[in-house]
């Protein structure tokens, strides 16, 4: 794995996501999915959410699009129910991640980590994260 890629964190029942700056997009579609899926199930409950970063997430194309929009179907058959994105600065962003998540997951979007943790903590969320 690159010193730059994606970094996936959990709490009980949340994944927190972050991407490094210029991190490698060659085959991420693959390992990302997978270590998303793996990090699910390692939570073993049966709903929990996702603090989504994108901050440098780069846009993607319909083809990219495509596959992020059956992971999250995947992800949401395995009880993904919330969805705080963080750094949604774009129009571009914003419509993206709207369209990636499916219409059964619940969706906000904010200005940083903390107001995404205190949204989640309110509708029940552990979010300390190890």
């Amino acid at each position: 794995m690159s010193n730059k890629d994606f970094h996936i964190q959990s709490s009980a029942d949340v994944l927190l996501l972050n991407y490094d700056e210029k991190w490698p997009e060659e085959n991420y579609k693959n390992r990302f999915g997978e270590s998303m899926q793996r990090e699910a199930k390692k939570l073993n409950t049966p709903k929990w959410a996702v603090i989504d970063d994108i901050s440098n997430w780069p846009v993607k194309t319909p083809s990219d699009i495509d596959k992020c929009c059956d992971l999250s179907e995947t992800l949401a058959g395995m009880g993904f129910q919330h969805c705080a994105v963080v750094g949604h600065k774009y129009a571009i962003s914003k419509w993206m991640m709207k369209k990636v998540i499916p219409e059964k997951v619940d969706i906000s979007f904010f200005d940083s980590i903390n107001e995404s943790k205190a949204w989640l903590e309110s509708l029940g969320y552990d979010i300390n994260f190890s």
